[in-house]
């Protein structure tokens, strides 16, 4: 006769668990220490992200948007918090010849870092810059599939569409992606 608890299945391991632009859908206080008992000894959990965003005073104005139609302060912005005309900015560009303002860039630590430790992972970072353009089609097509856009009310969410789109110059917009990549370990 077999005892319920040999019956068990063995549980699984995996050397490099990942989840590329996803892992804001889970609870990270029940995922991360799941993922521990599943990582292989010397595993590696891999999480990544795009912080996409527009690099002039065109962000003010669809920020300004966006916040109309989520005022709870949901954004798709993670990692990092770029700045427009700040005294850092100022002095980056004195001296440079160009009129236009300097962008600085001020990291700011993503949310999963914290989880990570508190869930005894070590952790490394990454992040990779490159600058874009989209069409006006191209950047709408893509922010209506970020997840705030997509469990809005379908009305509204046609309303904010048509209000950003009205924003955007024919010739679309010049926008800057710092994708962060997280290694972490047990």
């Amino acid at each position: 006769m077999l005892r319920a608890s040999s019956m068990s299945a063995p549980v699984p391991e995996f050397s490099r668990p990942s989840s590329g632009q996803s892992f804001h859908w889970v609870d990270p206080l029940v995922a991360l220490p799941k993922v521990r008992t599943v990582l292989r000894p010397g595993g590696i959990l891999a999480l990544a992200w795009n912080d996409i965003e527009p690099i002039s005073e065109l962000k003010t104005r669809l920020d300004a948007v966006i916040a109309r139609f989520h005022s709870d302060g949901r954004t798709a912005s993670l990692g990092s918090r770029a700045s427009w005309g700040t005294e850092a900015s100022q002095e980056a560009r004195a001296g440079s010849g160009t009129t236009e303002p300097a962008l600085t860039v001020e990291p700011v630590e993503h949310p999963v870092l914290t989880q990570l430790r508190g869930a005894g992972f070590t952790s490394n970072e990454t992040t990779f810059v490159e600058d874009l353009h989209y069409s006006k089609h191209g950047w709408l097509s893509m922010v209506f599939t970020y997840s705030a856009q997509l469990t809005m009310d379908p009305v509204k969410r046609a309303v904010m569409r048509e209000e950003m789109s009205a924003e955007i110059p024919d010739d679309g917009l010049a926008a800057r992606n710092e994708a962060l990549l997280v290694l972490a370990g047990a």
